[in-house]
């Protein structure tokens, strides 16, 4: 192991949920959202304008720590919770270079890239620390996720060691308040340290379920909508936090830092994100789905990673001069996607000899790219998205994306295809012509206000996805709307004028380039297949700490925790797993039916009193007369 003082510490923060326009320096005056930190910190570095991902969280995590495509992992959407799916252990990832280059490293936050093998958690695959969540959709303050509303599943928080020991409690601060706290934590303890740090800080915000502060809700209150002024409220918890976090970052590690900001995915439409000007939204390859707000930021005085960038000053005798004094940030305009990020990361850190030894990358070193002042890009084309009806969750859906220049194929069913905008009333915005949107959201608030935003949310994801996301794409489903698309972005950046039929020959390209890469990506794991919750994977739950948290009874304090040995096939017992669809479906029989019928039942109760009550009045005011 190599140990050189000079490689810089390298801060890497990944936001949940965040979309094009959620990030108030993205969009200028189009957002209702205010970020003034975040404006202001990404404003001294390289605001990075075709930052690229995949589609949901799971497959960026992927590629973000392999500098592969997600197909080429794998793992190519959110997987479930009980699923046995991971980063394959033969796939080397950030982490575990970095260390190979005498980094420390260390995780704060959000993991979900699997845990059901020690192996695959995140101290199995490179950093010596992780505290925070295995898992997705929790509730902000007691850390529980929920299959349904009338009981949590499990508690899902841990401080772990890659020696193999850990400490699972119920962390009692808001999620975004100790992911913030944690990682400055980690921060002061390495200041000075000879070893420069590798921090991976993963925010489970904005992801819902929407609980904000109370104290990030009042610069929100000008914003009509609820859900979008929820999502305002973890947004300014972000803002809050990355200020604090970079203040940190400059009194502890000094100048020779630096810092990448990137969402995982675009913002999720129903549920307060806005990709506004684009079309689409997270779980979409449209623009709104894989195109997100990200900036770098080079603290060292001298911008010897990003590039010196200075301001003119006023001409002296026909001659511009500079100085530090006036160092300002830009903007960087090249094509940028996830699986980039690595052997960026590698060459800033004197490595670049460890990522081009990997074989098999798909990500490009964009370092030369940045500091170069221009817009070039060694990246002309990429992969957005691959998956066939047989790989997916959802049934006879299929989707196969890919970008050559300004164009973009888009083959498949679309999950949700409109275009939304900022809300100036109570409802959500969108191009939806139908009256699925307009109902489908009145009842899941009417839902979330009976059980709670954090014991509905699970429940809420599942009904958006399986419901209304369903309703949404039955145009496509019918052959009302085409499937395959060809757009020009440069032309048509809201992906409104479909030029597919017109330029076969181009498709047909694209369509050689995605049977190439079909050809050779891994095993795709069926993320979908899930333990029984009920009559298996409950009992692989651990005891824990929840003494500090008042807000969980004893009865619910359990924890998950891998649950197989390293030395099995995590997949050896796929024949006897669950289709997590067809569980949720079965549950929503047992459970929701039954509660609906009884709220049926119960209210012509009512009505049945009120009707009778009416009918005594109208007969004694009769009998009177």
């Amino acid at each position: 192991m190599e140990t050189i003082s000079q490689s810089p510490n390298i801060v890497i923060i990944l936001v949940d949920d965040v979309g094009w326009n959620d990030f108030s320096y993205n969009t200028d005056s189009m957002s209702l959202i205010s970020t003034p930190n975040i404006d202001k910190i990404s404003s001294t570095g390289v605001r990075l304008k075709n930052q690229y991902v995949q589609a949901t969280c799971t497959p960026t995590r992927a590629s973000l720590l392999t500098g592969r495509y997600a197909a080429n992992v794998g793992l190519i959407f959110a997987m479930v919770p009980g699923s046995p799916a991971g980063l394959p252990t033969d796939i080397p990832t950030m982490p575990q270079l970095l260390k190979e280059k005498g980094y420390d490293t260390i995780m704060v936050g959000k993991w979900h890239l699997g845990h059901s093998q020690w192996a695959q958690t995140p101290v199995g695959r490179g950093f010596d620390e992780h505290i925070g969540s295995y898992m997705w959709d929790l509730d902000s303050y007691t850390k529980q996720q929920y299959e349904l509303p009338f009981e949590p599943l499990t508690v899902d928080w841990v401080h772990a060691y890659a020696n193999g020991s850990y400490n699972h409690y119920a962390e009692p601060r808001h999620a975004t308040e100790a992911i913030t706290q944690d990682a400055i934590d980690v921060i002061s303890k390495h200041g000075g340290k000879p070893n420069p740090l590798f921090l991976y800080v993963a925010y489970t915000a904005a992801h819902s379920p929407l609980q904000p502060l109370p104290r990030h809700e009042p610069p929100c209150a000008h914003i009509p909508h609820l859900w979008r002024r929820q999502f305002c409220g973890m947004v300014r918890g972000l803002d809050e936090g990355i200020y604090n976090l970079t203040e940190a970052m400059k009194q502890h590690l000094g100048e020779n830092t630096i810092l990448y900001v990137l969402s995982d995915n675009g913002g999720s439409t129903w549920f307060g994100g806005s990709n506004t000007p684009y079309r689409g939204g997270k779980s979409t390859p449209l623009e709104g789905g894989v195109k997100v707000p990200a900036f770098l930021v080079d603290y060292t005085s001298d911008q010897r990673y990003l590039g010196v960038r200075y301001a003119l000053e006023e001409p002296v005798d026909g001659v511009n001069y500079v100085t530090q004094a006036h160092l300002i940030g830009r903007e960087y305009h090249g094509l940028i996607h996830s699986a980039d990020i690595l052997p960026t990361i590698m060459g800033f850190a004197g490595a670049k000899d460890l990522s081009t030894s990997v074989d098999n990358l798909d990500g490009f070193d964009m370092g030369n790219a940045l500091r170069s002042g221009t817009h070039d890009s060694p990246r002309k084309e990429m992969l957005l998205e691959l998956y066939n009806a047989d790989e997916f969750v959802f049934r006879n859906e299929s989707m196969k994306s890919y970008r050559i220049g300004d164009l973009k194929l888009v083959e498949g069913i679309v999950r949700d295809p409109h275009m939304h905008y900022e809300s100036v009333v109570d409802c959500i915005n969108s191009s939806d012509s139908t009256q699925v949107t307009k109902y489908g959201e009145k009842a899941l608030r009417a839902l979330e206000w009976i059980f709670g935003s954090g014991p509905f949310d699970n429940t809420r994801i599942v009904i958006t996805h399986r419901v209304v996301h369903l309703l949404l794409l039955r145009p496509q489903k019918t052959g009302l709307e085409p499937t395959l698309r060809l757009y020009n972005l440069s032309s048509d950046p809201t992906e409104s004028h479909n030029i597919a039929s017109e330029n076969m020959a181009i498709v047909n390209t694209m369509r050689q380039r995605l049977m190439e890469i079909e050809k050779k990506r891994p095993y795709q794991q069926p993320f979908w297949m899930q333990y029984d919750l009920q009559t298996y994977w409950y009992k692989t739950f651990v005891s824990g700490d929840c003494s500090m948290n008042s807000r969980i009874p004893d009865r619910h304090c359990h924890f998950t925790h891998p649950w197989l040995p390293d030395d099995v096939d995590a997949w050896r017992d796929l024949p006897t797993l669950t289709n997590s669809v067809d569980y949720a479906d079965r549950r929503g029989r047992e459970v929701y039916i039954p509660v609906i019928i009884c709220v049926a039942v119960l209210v012509a109760l009512f009505l049945y009193v009120i009707c009778g009550m009416l009918l005594k009045r109208k007969v004694e005011k009769k009998k009177r007369n």
